[in-house]
């Protein structure tokens, strides 16, 4: 039996009383545990007292349910990813999508997980529910049901497909992908925002910043947080300099700075952030808020990130949540979450924004680049 197909049915006394312990149960949900074997307890009472009672009692499967649903976590909102899909259409999409549904349906699925389709006018979502395990928390928290929600729009003749970005989901979408593209002479062309095709650590960097900065109907306001990256580099030659060696060279001196991230206010026109770009760092993450184009403007914190920091590839973006506005240069304290239209307009527009600035980036930036390549051979 696969370790995705266990689950606790017998854990043991100890389980048990740390479990009742846990701050996760909540008062009263620890009263009605109680209540139901005829016992009403003081909210008086020490906790570990009543974990300890608890623990010597019979229990049986309903009552591990109800204590493993009482420490699950709220599952965090998760950063998505998007593919550009070309050379197909929603309706092979959704056919696609039935042969997955089947498949993780099915009673041969090595995994715990379920799988519901809902058709719109102009989207298809897939919802997997699934069971994850994570072995390194005590016995009655290894299990947490999750949920992944794959989005797929057209427009122009192009499918946009939105998948969180963790390894389950990156696996259902490639199998969802080699479903469409089973028994087709053409296979659909899929594209993602990256920037593999650069080697140039500025124009790297520059993009990014040229982003944040465009994203249509938002301004910004601040840049918390930014993280960099140095590649180590096997052709120091190659970097501008003539074929003349940096003193300071990290290589000479046997160490290598991969990453660095700097948190704070205004970090991206740090000196801080400068001596790291001009040693070749280039900006791989960015954190910032931005305000909406309107009288009442709500301010929001969005998260864009190349996962892949080394190739600039498999980019991600969260909405992180927004700070409602009050009056004239005052906000909410509390960061709320924002609405599921909101969160896919201006995913929408981040990656319009980042497309647009590839495409000029390919124009301009690739032919200098092959030019100087050429030059130097």
């Amino acid at each position: 039996m696969s370790i995705e197909k266990q689950s606790i049915y017998m854990p043991n006394d100890k389980a048990i009383c740390d479990a009742v312990s846990s701050s996760k149960v909540s008062s009263q949900s620890l009263s009605e545990i109680f209540f139901k074997r005829g016992i009403i307890i003081s909210p008086k009472t020490d906790r570990n007292e009543l974990a300890l009672y608890y623990s010597r009692m019979f229990t049986g499967y309903r009552d591990f349910d109800e204590l493993t649903s009482n420490l699950q976590s709220n599952t965090q909102r998760e950063k998505t990813t998007s593919r550009f899909i070309t050379n197909t259409n929603s309706d092979e999409m959704l056919q696609a999508a039935n042969e997955l549904e089947k498949i993780i349906n099915s009673k041969e699925y090595p995994k715990d997980a379920s799988a519901k389709i809902s058709k719109y006018p102009n989207e298809i979502k897939i919802t997997i529910t699934y069971t994850d395990i994570n072995p390194n928390k005590s016995q009655l928290q290894q299990t947490a049901t999750k949920e992944s929600t794959m989005t797929i729009t057209e427009q122009a003749g192009e499918l946009t497909l939105r998948s969180p970005y963790n390894d389950d989901s990156e696996i259902w979408v490639n199998h969802l992908l080699e479903l469409l593209s089973k028994d087709k002479a053409t296979p659909p062309k899929v594209e993602t925002i990256s920037l593999e095709f650069l080697d140039n650590p500025k124009l790297k960097s520059q993009f990014l910043e040229q982003l944040i900065n465009a994203v249509k109907g938002y301004s910004l306001k601040d840049v918390s947080k930014v993280s960099v990256f140095n590649p180590e580099k096997t052709n120091t030659a190659s970097d501008g300099l003539d074929g003349q060696s940096s003193e300071t060279d990290d290589i000479d001196s046997g160490t290598h700075v991969f990453r660095a991230s700097l948190n704070g206010k205004g970090v991206l026109n740090s000196k801080e952030v400068d001596s790291l770009h001009e040693k070749g760092f280039y900006t791989s993450h960015v954190m910032w808020t931005c305000a909406e184009n309107s009288a009442t403007p709500d301010i929001y914190e969005i998260e864009i990130k190349f996962e892949d920091a080394e190739k600039c590839s498999r980019f991600s973006q969260k909405v992180k949540g927004f700070y409602r506005y009050i009056a004239f240069e005052k906000y909410s304290a509390t960061r709320y979450p924002p609405s599921g239209t909101i969160e896919r307009d201006i995913h929408t527009k981040i990656e319009n924004t980042a497309r647009d600035l590839i495409s000029k980036l390919m124009q301009t930036a690739l032919p200098a680049e092959q030019e100087l390549e050429t030059k130097s051979a």
